[in-house]
């Protein structure tokens, strides 16, 4: 059961770090032939990737340790659940998949702050579930 929170954990800090490495690019459409859209994407240094992704993953670490301790690895795990929406944010930008489902583009234009929302108040719901657990566990 723990591997399953930490595998769940590993991925809600991987989105994250994918999420703010994606805030500043951009996708354009560049020509539109018979066969599909032809895109151009604009992205971030590979180095600030690697830079997010290291801090994602000793972040994951970190709290899959701390939630072994406090025995809180099942609430850490719907928490990091939540952010795992933010993988959205990387549809448009794959090299096949815009160019057969060409409606996915809009999740690199302001649509995708509406995704960021979504994640947003997903995280902020769990911790206020978690917060009444333990005051009702406290009563």
């Amino acid at each position: 059961m723990s591997v399953r929170h930490a595998v769940v954990i590993t991925t809600g800090c991987l989105a994250l770090a994918v999420a703010i490495w994606l805030l500043p690019a951009s996708v354009h459409v560049v020509g539109w032939p018979a066969s599909g859209p032809l895109r151009v994407a604009l992205f971030a240094s590979r180095t600030r990737l690697t830079g997010l992704l290291s801090a994602a993953l000793v972040a994951s670490a970190l709290a899959i340790a701390w939630g072994r301790t406090q025995q809180t690895l099942p609430r850490l795990s719907a928490l990091a659940s939540r952010t795992c929406l933010l993988w959205l944010w990387a549809l448009p930008f794959l090299p096949w998949l815009p160019e057969r489902v060409p409606l996915l583009m809009v999740l690199a234009g302001p649509v995708r702050w509406v995704v960021a929302g979504a994640a947003a108040m997903g995280v902020g719901r769990e911790m206020w579930r978690a917060r009444n657990s333990r005051r009702a566990g406290l009563s």
